[in-house]
């Protein structure tokens, strides 16, 4: 099984989550801690200028040594350049709108998360065939990071997605399930966005 780490970072997260996957680690990018403390997670490591959290002392005093706050990484970065290979990611959510940017723009550049929670939606990244199990007007909204177009054919959405290309400038927002099952067949990676919550079990195609 892929050695899959978790990154908690500051913005808006969920109030109650519980992952359902064991991880390698837990890394946490300064309020990120004060997260990861409250959905009883207990991070390896901590990064960042430590300007946010509300537990810069007792970390000084652990001996996690906080980056200049004038650096030429935002936390987040340094979060994902503390290790190698795929991640989880909660928080990032709402908040000011340069950090959303800065946090998309990491992920064009590093790669993004695997599964991604904010305080109202789940994202999942989807490389293969799968099918969705979920409720009828399920809300679902799909896009891409990479540079190349990403085609996907569906079968159970409002709008199916046959021939659309998702990018970066092209997205399926606010699309929503016909039934109880969606069949999306993609020829590259994309994200599907749900709301936080959702029961959903996604299965091979």
């Amino acid at each position: 099984m892929l050695a899959v780490r978790l990154i908690v970072a500051g913005g808006e997260a969920p109030s109650l989550l519980v992952p359902d996957r064991e991880y390698e680690s837990i890394t946490a990018a300064d309020s990120g801690y004060d997260t990861a403390i409250r959905l009883g997670l207990r991070p390896d490591c901590i990064v960042g200028d430590l300007d946010s959290t509300r537990h810069r002392d007792e970390l000084v005093a652990d001996g996690v040594k906080p980056m200049p706050h004038d650096k030429d990484y935002t936390d987040l970065e340094l979060a994902i350049l503390e290790g190698d290979g795929p991640y989880d990611l909660i928080g990032c959510g709402g908040g000011r709108l340069d950090h959303t940017l800065a946090a998309l723009a990491a992920f064009r550049k590093y790669g993004g998360p695997e599964r991604w929670w904010t305080d109202e939606d789940e994202v999942l990244k989807i490389t293969r065939p799968v099918r969705l199990l979920c409720g009828l007007g399920t809300a679902l909204s799909f896009f891409s990071l990479g540079t190349n177009p990403v085609i996907v054919r569906s079968k159970g959405l409002r709008w199916e997605l046959d021939g659309y290309p998702l990018s970066p400038l092209d997205v399926s927002l606010s699309n929503r399930s016909t039934g109880n099952e969606v069949l999306l067949i993609p020829d590259g990676e994309f994200y599907m966005r749900l709301p936080l919550g959702t029961a959903l079990e996604v299965l091979d195609a």
